[in-house]
């Protein structure tokens, strides 16, 4: 599920628990974040938002809104490895999912999972076979000298 926050407050974690566990709160209503972001919205009930492709680890969705907005994203936050268009800041919203400023007008937003370790793994995995190979090439090479 994706929607707009009608208003950001800035609250600690125990604090967040604490409201979360509060009946009457309505999370649709009310995005709480730990961070402090300077950015302000003015809620807009016209914003919409279109889902293009839902993966496991991409998500390509449209937006359109008169003004800037946040948008939440039910999906449990994870803080490293997932960016949204390069360089879009993401948000750990009342204490659990995850969410963004989105620019006013028409726009794509794509968000990826790329964690470093991936991307680390893969580097360490590449040198380790061309070594292999090397090891098993040098091996032929003086089978052949026998």
């Amino acid at each position: 599920r994706i929607y707009f926050s009608k208003n950001i407050k800035i609250l600690d974690k125990e604090s967040q628990i604490n409201k979360l566990n509060d009946y009457y709160f309505e999370p649709n209503e009310t995005t709480m974040l730990t961070e402090f972001s300077d950015e302000k919205i003015e809620y807009d009930n016209q914003a919409t938002v279109e889902i293009i492709d839902w993966s496991s680890n991409r998500i390509i969705f449209k937006t359109n809104a008169k003004s800037k907005q946040f948008l939440n994203i039910s999906e449990i936050f994870y803080p490293n490895g997932w960016i949204i268009n390069d360089n879009i800041k993401i948000y750990e919203v009342n204490s659990l999912i995850r969410g963004f400023f989105i620019d006013s007008g028409e726009n794509m937003y794509t968000m990826e999972y790329k964690p470093k370790e991936i991307n680390r793994g893969s580097l360490m995995s590449l040198i380790s076979f061309l070594i292999l190979c090397s090891l098993i090439i040098a091996g032929i090479k003086n089978e052949d000298k026998k």
